[in-house]
């Protein structure tokens, strides 16, 4: 029986209102929200009576099996078993899509109704604007042929893709006919435009405000005579309050900075930075032109509703005459069930006892509107605002912060707090507050951490002796050869192997006592994934077993790619189409793992356009005489089974992964057939997604291995790790894009720009710069926490350090003009770098073994066997008609003899070796030493080349494909290398070379060099 602190208990057993619980990281939210269930069960409240929503499939499948365990162990409650697969633990969307399947013959739906995939309706939306666009083209619609005069320059792409995303935006609004039909009155009315030049006029003095406080920081700095002469220079500014006087004022010559002043450099120039933006914000001539800009906007707005209202007209009519639908729909046709029909809505009401939510701060304005009218004064929200990091999903952390603030007050509802935490040692949880009692607030993040959030030691377990330093660690490293996402993973790297040699000690889940560390008790934790390459290459080459964990995009996994290639090579053979589309697909099909097919004999193939006599085109032939007869989910069937694709993938690795995306793209294929598809509007489809930026993603499988786990944060979400690095804090952010012409948010409405004497952005892009700024800061302060609250038992940062970087000790929480430039997590260390001295540990560069080798470092043993079998032959004529072919290389046109057999099984394994060997550390056994070394020394190769072995190149126009033996890249020259047995005077081979050259002087701007080298003579020839 769990021994439940004072305030879970009053989680799980406070009962007669709405309750918001604001629960922690490792505060125990999942147990109590099971055990509150259990509760509810003991009174008499039925499992099926409960309401309980989550967020993710995932979510509910795991609180299910939470809740069946917890059942099962209390004998008096088993009667609830039997309810508990009828009950809904669920999330939004599937209860929704309930209610729509249940009440389907009231809303004019199918109950058969299906949730089309996204990347299809993106297309097809792109689809419907283009004929709404030629429309209005064709009707000459004034003010539709204003505003592409004034905006589209080239084309029209851009404002529709522009459009789409206000339309996208728009559809999280649950009244959007209403909103579009009132929208002119609304904004376009005196009493708003002032209201936004009030806003737009603070956003000056608050930049005002910025200048006169680095005056304030230069001053207690020791440099007051240079303070003063600031003030001097920038006081008929500060001291103006109209924005004529502003512009007026604007121009200022600073003086310079006084000598040895390096500390306070960055306060000048954070001064210059406000100075720069204020200009910006004058760039007005006067406030009767920012008035005149809004009335210029009015016609584009006008022509823009008028789209967006006739594009939802036609979607919405597809989709019900097709009964195809996003969730975003079913939500929306939910609400409207209820709105419609008050008995349904009275009949919700009163069945449930209780709605549950978990992680409510991932609540968007829809579930929320949903949940209103469902409620009865009996919603328990769970969750933390200060792990809101969804939204990109649209998630509003805004309606977490509104109810706590409320509840608070004992207004509407009960707020309670989980503040003790369960997972992670006192060290880790003391270096958790210290940097968010100084980032994290009610304007940034969300929430007054200081006042109500910091964490409290929980779990007692660790109070054993220490046996090592478990604070936090900031290991600063200088700038070196290499690049930082390459230091940092060497830095990692050689910290856990030392951790691994040291025996560090962790504590045990199971036994609650120390022990050894293992692999699996190391996490890296990043930003983004873009560098996740970089560090499996590290860590291979530094004998580190590594699990990635991340979403990929399916339809850029080779797996993928050659079943699409396979489609292609069947429509061209029904066609009886054999382009250069064809050869691709024929190429790329022959020399898969399917057939393995040697490239002479492929190539000989292409030139004397044989195809028809190839195992390839046969099993192709086959699909094609059963075409007639499939849909799109059928055909791919075929193709898995006509080319034996489940057994020839076992010659792979990630036999897993491959399974899981072919079963992923099934999925696919078998939506798309039930509405309708038939294989070539499959093909066109998967065509379009992997031709697009539409994505399909799908789960990467992940052992559970003795491994180094490397994820990114939101993947890190809800796990903990005992020791936790966090790296890539100096990339800087992904920040929202609003560089879009035209844009729409919930405040301010559509944002045009205006054309007058040239384009001009409306005063409601800088009101939006800055909101979303704030937004998205707030959530990456959000998402640094979720990332540090991973930790057990150790955090270690890793970030770049400058020498003149200056020491900045802040008392209180950052300010908000200097929280509002972060661009980075390095942006926030750096702003209370002076509160976190006492944790920083300078590396040592030159003992962490950096090096560049990784890069062709090939863990493959270079194994060669010698071959003692004995073959006889006997010299035959063969008489038979000559046929002329192109080729590239030279043709063997005779048998050869037992010593010439010797010499090219001799060239085949130097030429092997030489491919799989890294040139710069190969072992010390390594057979072929002497001829390796002579041809580094040849070709003056240093560690800096670029090596490239079996460079492989698809020549379309020339229809050459082909393999280079070895590329090297230098900063200003590329060498080709072939390797040749001993002749290299022929002609064929020099011809040969000709053709690589030819081929990357199209893609490649720098001098080209080709050479022959002899594996026998170790002689190299350059060919002219």
């Amino acid at each position: 029986m769990p021994s439940w602190t004072k305030e879970q208990l009053s989680a799980i057993e406070t009962t007669g209102s709405n309750i918001i619980v604001s629960a922690g990281a490792g505060s125990g939210k999942t147990a109590v929200l099971s055990e509150r269930v259990i509760h509810h069960l003991k009174k008499g409240i039925k499992i099926n009576e409960l309401l309980i929503l989550t967020f993710t499939t995932a979510a509910a499948g795991e609180m299910q099996d939470r809740i069946r365990s917890k059942i099962a162990d209390n004998p008096d409650l088993k009667d609830n078993l039997d309810l508990l697969e009828s009950s809904y633990i669920t999330t939004f969307d599937a209860y929704c899509l309930s209610l729509v399947k249940k009440y389907s013959y009231i809303l004019n739906v199918s109950p058969s109704l299906s949730i089309v995939d996204d990347g299809f309706i993106s297309i097809y939306k792109e689809k419907i604007l283009d004929e709404i666009f030629d429309e209005y083209y064709l009707k000459k619609d004034d003010k539709f042929c204003q505003l592409i005069d004034d905006f589209c320059i080239k084309n029209d792409t851009e404002i529709k893709q522009d459009i789409l995303s206000i339309i996208d935006s728009l559809s999280q609004k649950v009244n959007q006919d209403e909103y579009l039909d009132n929208y002119l009155n609304n904004y376009y009315n005196e009493e708003y435009r002032n209201d936004l030049i009030s806003k737009y006029m603070n956003l000056i003095y608050e930049e005002m405000q910025n200048i006169e406080t680095n005056i304030c920081l230069i001053s207690d700095s020791g440099f007051s005579d240079f303070a003063d002469e600031l003030s001097q220079k920038l006081g008929n500014l500060i001291r103006s309050k109209e924005y004529d006087d502003l512009k007026k004022n604007i121009d200022i010559t600073l003086p310079r900075l006084p000598k040895d002043s390096e500390e306070i450099k960055s306060f000048k120039e954070s001064i210059i930075n406000s100075i720069s933006k204020i200009k910006t914000y004058l760039r007005f001539n006067n406030l009767e032109d920012i008035y005149a800009s809004f009335i210029i906007s009015k016609n584009y707005v006008e022509v823009i509703i008028d789209i967006i209202k006739e594009f939802n007209q036609r979607l919405n009519k597809y989709k019900h005459d097709n009964d195809l639908y996003e969730f975003i729909d079913i939500e929306l046709m939910a609400i409207t069930l209820l709105k419609d029909n008050e008995e349904i809505q009275n009949e919700l009401k009163n069945y449930y006892k209780e709605i549950m939510i978990d992680e409510y701060q991932d609540t968007n304005d829809i579930q929320e509107e949903f949940v209103s009218l469902i409620e009865n004064n009996n919603v328990y929200m769970v969750g933390d605002i200060k792990q809101s990091i969804y939204g990109f999903r649209n998630a509003n952390p805004i309606i977490f912060k509104n109810k706590y603030d409320k509840y608070a007050q004992n207004d509407g509802g009960v707020k309670i707090d989980l503040l003790k935490n369960f997972r992670s040692r006192s060290n880790v949880l003391n270096g958790i507050n210290e940097v968010f009692n100084l980032i994290m607030d009610d304007d940034f993040g969300g929430a007054n951490y200081i006042k109500d959030h910091q964490m409290v030691y929980g779990n007692h377990t660790y109070d054993t002796e220490a046996k090592q330093d478990y604070d936090l660690e900031l290991l600063c490293y200088a700038k070196e050869t290499l690049s930082n996402e390459e230091t940092e993973a060497f830095i990692i790297a050689d910290d856990i192997l030392n951790k691994i040699k040291n025996n560090y000690q962790v504590m045990d889940k199971k036994t609650g006592e120390l022990r050894t560390a293992k692999y699996s008790d190391f996490c890296i934790i990043m930003d983004r994934g873009s560098a996740f390459s970089t560090y499996k290459k590290i860590f291979e080459y530094k004998k580190l077993p590594l699990n990635v964990y991340e979403d990929r995009k399916l339809t850029n996994e080779v797996d993928i790619l050659l079943l699409k290639n396979i489609y292609t090579l069947i429509l061209k053979i029904k066609d009886g189409i054999y382009d250069t589309a064809f050869k691709y697909a024929f190429v790329a099909v022959s020399r898969s793992c399917l057939f393995e097919l040697n490239d002479n004999d492929i190539l000989k193939t292409i030139n004397s356009h044989n195809y028809q006599e190839t195992i390839v085109y046969q099993k192709g032939l086959n699909i094609v005489n059963k075409l007639d007869y499939m849909n799109a989910y059928d055909l791919l069937k075929q193709i898995l089974k006509e080319f034996n694709f489940y057994e020839n993938i076992l010659k792979l690795q990630n036999i897993d992964d491959i399974l899981i995306r072919v079963d992923n793209l099934l999925k696919v294929a078998s939506n798309l057939s039930i509405n309708g598809y038939d294989y070539l509007k499959f093909y066109d489809y998967l065509c379009t997604m992997i031709d697009s930026d539409y994505e399909i993603k799908y789960k990467e499988s992940s052992a559970d291995t003795d491994s180094i786990k490397l994820m990114n944060i939101h993947k890190s979400k809800g796990l903990e790790f005992p020791v936790c690095y966090f790296s890539g804090f100096y990339k800087e952010y992904n920040k929202r894009d609003i560089k879009e012409k035209f844009l729409f948010d919930n405040v301010y409405g559509l944002i045009t720009p205006y054309f007058k004497e040239g384009i001009g952005s409306l005063i409601t892009k800088d009101l939006l710069t800055d909101k979303y700024t704030i937004n998205d800061v707030s959530e990456k302060i959000r998402l640094l926490y979720v990332a540090l609250t991973r930790a057990k038992e150790k955090m270690i940062i890793i970030i770049p350090r400058e020498e003149e970087e200056p020491k900045i000790t802040v008392k209180g929480v950052v300010d908000n003009v200097l929280r509002k430039r972060y661009n980075s997590f390095l942006d926030i260390i750096k702003s209370i770098n002076g509160n976190l001295e006492r944790y920083v540990q300078v590396v040592d560069l030159s003992k962490i073994g950096l090096s560049k080798k990784y890069l062709t470092k090939n863990q493959q043993d270079l194994t060669i066997t010698k071959d003692d079998k004995t073959i006889n032959f006997k010299t035959i004529n063969v008489q038979g008609e000559i046929i002329e072919q192109g080729h590239a290389s030279k043709k063997i046109n005779e048998l050869i003899s037992k010593e010439e057999k010797e010499l090219l099984a001799y060239g085949t394994k130097v030429h092997e070796a030489f491919e799989l060997v890294d040139f710069f550390d190969y072992p010390n056994d390594f057979p072929y030493q002497k001829e390796l070394e002579n041809l580094k020394k040849k070709l003056s190769l240093t560690e800096d080349t670029k090596i490239y072995k079996e460079y492989e190149f698809m020549d379309e126009e020339e229809n050459i494909h082909g393999f280079i033996d070895l590329l090297l890249i230098e900063k200003d020259l590329v060498k080709i290398v072939d390797y040749k047995l001993k002749n290299i005077d022929d002609e064929a081979y020099q011809k040969q070379l000709k053709v690589y050259k030819k081929y990357l002087q199209k893609i490649m701007d720098k001098d080209i060099k080709c050479y022959l080298y002899s594996i026998m003579t170790g002689e190299l020839k350059e060919v002219k």
